[in-house]
């Protein structure tokens, strides 16, 4: 008989009351289990949630931690026998692996989101059986653990006023209260003028990478919170996922000081640059955040040897860019120096965070690999607080991490220094546009111009395409190239736009400088929107290959739009000493399909187009295979299976690493080498 306690009501946010099995156990703690068998979400097909409840006021996050294993191993014929009526399917074992919500902190349980442990074939054992795998019911974020919570702002662990006060004084003043880049529009932070700054410059990339609290997307600004630039003054403005607190660092000593306050008070640390990341990887609900744009410079190098080297090692022309430098401003600066480097394809994107550790991709990428391919030399702030140099002679396997690892899961970087390369004589660029009102056209515009792409990366040409509306439309770079090159290169295409219902425009100009390039064509983006990406690199046989399934997916869901990268076959002879997926190997396109939606859209709508976001990314997987991988940085923000598709076989190498350089897991972040942060739809 169950005790007369309060207990949490657990219910299924997706499909309250269908299929639902309410089924007590016994015992001590007197947990209340359920088990939801779902078939009707896209995302959630042949999945079962197994959920406990416990009282309020009985149970603490260290008997959680103890007592589910136990119950679990001890009540596993029960579960089964329960499994089996629901779903039948063989299940040899079920691992007992600890999750907690975001909501749960040390001695108090959620009464806003139950803990959900999930039964999916994507968390099978070795066995063939089911394992666990963890989600709060699909709110907007979820800091998802298996060992522990960080400390986060409104726990009772974070620092009291005057100890932030004395951080303040330690870093001369440079603590920073963070919050979304909307509220002085709203409440008690209402002013006039800078609301109308922020009202006239809210598509703004360069205004927004000038604020901490501010990012290139809503979504991982805001989160499922509300602070909206269009809204009236008293209408709702909440923190979202902005930091509670940004420390703009001045130097490497700023750095070091916020290190150490993060490790000895055990607080939930990000670290943002500038704040592009599709991933969300840079924000979070209640931390302390590292912001590194004001760190400036950028230093030419006739002759670097890279710090560790063997004598006789010959000089390279290389720069060295402190962490807030800029790709647009890294670019001019290069032009005065007749020299290029391997950078993004977007003006405000930083030239040291995420975009490189992420791997890098770049107009250059067919003559000089990703940017991770001409990095020569990391300095950073390790998760002990040191200062290091990371190379490929100090540390070749914390060097390694860094080409490719992602994100802000392996320290601090305050500066980088790149190989440069000659300027080229001058850049041709090829424009093309075709439009169609009329289906089957368009499947025949989409099937040709995906066929024609391999042949065309290989000839030395990359660039960046989209498919939407019934259009194609795309932009190719390449340097030193004629005009005649370009026509026999782009035959296909010029044939293509003859066809009939087809309404097209092919043709090339060419820029004498890559600077006047930039200033031309350099843009960001996407910027203040809701949008989230489903990708995959494809190959040549991709492209050839499988077409027709490629055509399907961005046929069937027309909320989405495709989005291509034209990389070029960027096999560099470094490409095993970096941490990139292998597929990079031989690919010749990121593929991805992406959407967003309104501010103000229902929350029906959010979750639907997330779950499908999802969805498209296993589809896409199916198509390229097991072996198949993505860009680590324009990859969907809930990948499943994150750690194969980001990194494949390279991930166990990557994971030990990360135990070596941060044993204690400071460094965390969505979908990175060893995280406990997992954000979900």
């Amino acid at each position: 008989m169950q005790p007369s306690v309060p207990y949490i009501k657990v219910t299924s946010r997706l499909h309250p009351g269908q299929g639902t099995v309410r089924w007590p156990f016994e015992g001590p703690w007197y947990p209340h289990v359920y088990l939801f068998h779902n078939t009707q979400s896209p995302q959630m097909k042949t999945l079962d949630l197994l959920s406990f409840a416990y009282p309020h006021h009985r149970i603490s996050d260290e008997a959680v931690h103890l007592q589910i294993p136990r119950h679990l191993s001890e009540n596993l014929l029960r579960i089964r026998e329960l499994h089996a009526k629901q779903m039948p399917r063989r299940v040899d074992a079920i691992q007992t692996r600890i999750c907690l919500s975001g909501m749960w902190g040390i001695g108090k349980a959620s009464h806003q989101a139950p803990n959900f442990w999930w039964l999916s074939p994507e968390f099978q054992s070795p066995g063939g059986g089911l394992g666990l795998g963890c989600s709060n019911g699909f709110s907007a974020f979820d800091y998802s653990s298996a060992s522990r919570r960080r400390c986060a702002f409104g726990d009772k662990c974070w620092p009291d006023d005057s100890t932030w006060q004395a951080f303040n004084d330690s870093v001369s003043g440079h603590l920073i209260r963070s919050v979304p880049s909307a509220a002085v529009c709203h409440h008690e932070r209402y002013d006039a003028g800078l609301c109308d700054t922020a009202q006239k410059e809210w598509r703004n990339s360069l205004w927004r990478t000038n604020q901490t609290g501010a990012y290139s997307a809503i979504l991982w600004e805001l989160g499922s919170d509300q602070c909206f630039i269009n809204t009236p003054r008293d209408a709702p403005c909440d923190a979202g996922l902005v930091p509670h607190y940004s420390v703009a660092v001045q130097g490497v000593e700023d750095v070091q000081k916020a290190v150490k306050f993060a490790h000895d008070r055990d607080l939930y640390l990000v670290v943002k640059n500038t704040g592009h990341s599709h991933l969300g990887r840079s924000s979070g609900k209640g931390s302390f955040s590292i912001w590194t744009h004001n760190l400036k410079g950028k230093e030419w190098r006739e002759s670097f040897v890279p710090k560790g080297a063997p004598g006789g090692t010959s000089g390279v022309h290389a720069v060295t860019l402190q962490a807030g430098e800029q790709w647009l401003d890294v670019y001019r600066a290069a032009a005065e120096q007749n020299v290029i480097v391997v950078g993004g394809h977007a003006r405000t994107v930083g030239s040291a965070g995420g975009y490189l550790t992420g791997g890098g991709h770049s107009p250059f990428a067919y003559f000089y690999g990703l940017a991770v391919d001409n990095l020569l030399e990391v300095d950073l702030v390790t998760a002990d607080g040191s200062y290091q140099t990371i190379n490929a002679y100090t540390d070749p396997d914390y060097f390694y991490a860094l080409r490719g690892g992602g994100g802000s899961a392996w320290g601090v970087i305050t500066s980088v220094t790149y190989r440069t390369h000659p300027n080229p004589a001058h850049i041709q660029v090829g424009l093309m546009q075709f439009n169609t009102t009329d289906e089957s056209t368009l499947r025949n515009v989409l099937h040709k111009a995906l066929q024609a792409l391999p042949a065309v990366t290989d000839a030395g040409y990359t660039g960046y395409g989209i498919m939407d509306d019934g259009s194609f439309a795309a932009l190719f770079v390449q340097p030193n190239a004629t005009e005649e090159i370009f026509n026999t290169t782009f035959a296909p295409f010029y044939e293509l736009a003859s066809h009939a219902n087809v309404s097209a425009q092919v043709g090339s100009i060419s820029f004498p400088t890559w600077i006047d390039y930039c200033n031309t064509f350099l843009m960001d983006p996407n910027i203040a929107t809701n949008i989230i990406d489903a990708s995959r690199l494809l190959t040549s046989d991709d492209l050839l290959e499988r077409t027709t399934k490629l055509v399907d997916v961005v046929l069937e869901f027309d909320e989405f739009s495709a989005g291509f990268n034209f990389i070029g076959k960027v096999n560099s002879t470094e490409r095993d000493n970096t941490a990139v997926h292998p597929a990079w190997k031989d690919s010749r396109a990121v593929f991805s399909l992406g959407t967003d939606w309104a501010d103000d859209a229902s929350g029906e709508e959010r979750l639907r187009k997330k779950q499908q976001a999802v969805e498209i990314s296993k589809r896409l997987g199916e198509i390229v295979g097991p072996d198949g991988g993505t860009y680590v940085n324009e990859a969907n923000p809930y990948e499943p299976d994150w750690q194969n598709v980001f990194w494949g076989p390279k991930y166990d190498r990557l994971l030990s690493i990360k135990k070596r350089i941060d044993p204690t897991n400071l460094f965390v972040c969505n979908r990175c080498v060893g995280t406990d942060v997992l954000f979900k739809p």
